[in-house]
């Protein structure tokens, strides 16, 4: 396992215990770490009303209508909603679960169609030197009005 793989699972792990009562935080991110390490996957681990906490932050009504989205509008709901930045990884991790197939993940789509062409993301480098992303101004903009166009039908 590399690094970058493991960082991605302490990630995973600190997501799946935001919200926990210190006593059993600290615990719980062990056994859950623990678990990922083993090569499991989270939704192995954890019930599915933890795994869809993100999906829990997007309205009921959006959700309906996300299959009628192309992926890359469904990854700009998920970072709309999400209100932080995240890696690629994370982007990736949390966007299966609103259905982005995972072909679409192995060609140069997501720069493409997310970066390049319509300068929906911005990325940017944190203080350890991990690559997150999140909506640019203008990503902001046309997210929204995708979420009231989504509203209105």
């Amino acid at each position: 396992m590399d690094t970058n793989e493991l960082k991605q699972k302490i990630r995973q792990a600190r997501e799946a215990v935001e919200g926990e009562p210190d006593p059993y935080k600290i615990e719980a991110f062990k056994v859950i770490l623990s678990k990922l390490i083993e090569q499991r996957s989270i939704k192995e681990i954890l019930p599915e009303e933890a795994i869809r906490k993100i999906e829990a932050e997007i309205p009921e009504e959006v959700l309906r209508k996300l299959q009628d989205l192309k992926y890359k509008e469904r990854i700009q709901i998920l970072l709309y909603y999400g209100k932080k930045t995240l890696t690629k990884e994370e982007i990736k991790e949390k966007a299966k679960e609103l259905g982005v197939g995972e072909g679409w993940w192995n060609g140069s789509n997501f720069k493409r169609d997310l970066m390049k062409r319509s300068k929906l993301l911005v990325e940017k480098r944190d203080a350890v030197g991990i690559t997150r992303y999140r909506l640019s101004n203008l990503g902001e903009m046309a997210t929204h009005s995708l979420v009231d166009r989504l509203f209105k039908t």
